[in-house]
């Protein structure tokens, strides 16, 4: 039994090898079309090998990481929100700060939040995650964020051309402007 396993190892690894000298024996005639010195099913072999290790198809993204909060504890940054962070600016990412706390679930379960130094990123379920900061990021948590009147943000902050801040929520939008001391909430 332990011969015929020996056996089935080496002929595994002499039909991969082959494989792999296919690969490299594939040339193109003049019509353009690839031809190669090995049969059908060694040629699918090659490139399937060929595939594997092409250096061009990407490892897919990570769905967690570690990043270290003012305090150095690290905290766990995942999934919709690790995605959106990835995403951000070198000048967001300031603007955000250092993450203080885990993921949470929202109040209503239909979304996840992180709470950053200076900011928030919220997901809700089926929709793309915002980044809420700053001044507007107060007032919002003043009329109780994602469970109060304004409901769950719609967009992330864009600048008006009058050089308002501007974030759009479910029920209203929040707006601040460079030396206002408060943002200005309006329902809709």
């Amino acid at each position: 039994m332990r011969a015929m396993t020996k056996r089935t190892a080496s002929f595994s690894i002499a039909l991969a090898a082959f494989a792999l000298i296919g690969a490299g024996c594939n040339h193109k005639d003049n019509s353009g079309s690839s031809a190669s010195s090995g049969s059908a099913s060694s040629s699918a072999a090659s490139s399937t090998s060929a595939e594997a290790m092409s250096p061009s198809m990407s490892m897919p993204a990570p769905t967690s990481t570690q990043i270290a909060g003012k305090n150095g504890t690290e905290y766990t940054v995942e999934g919709p929100i690790l995605a959106k962070w990835e995403t951000l600016t070198d000048d967001q990412k300031k603007d955000l700060g250092a993450p203080y706390d885990n993921q949470k679930n929202t109040l209503d379960n239909s979304g996840v939040y992180q709470q950053f130094d200076d900011g928030v990123l919220i997901y809700r379920n089926g929709q793309p995650v915002y980044f809420v900061w700053g001044k507007i990021r107060d007032a919002w948590n003043d009329v109780q964020a994602s469970q109060g009147k304004l409901g769950y943000p719609t967009s992330d902050e864009t600048k008006e051309p009058d050089g308002t801040y501007k974030s759009t929520f479910e029920h209203g939008t929040v707006t601040w402007k460079e030396g206002d001391e408060k943002a200005t909430v309006t329902m809709s």
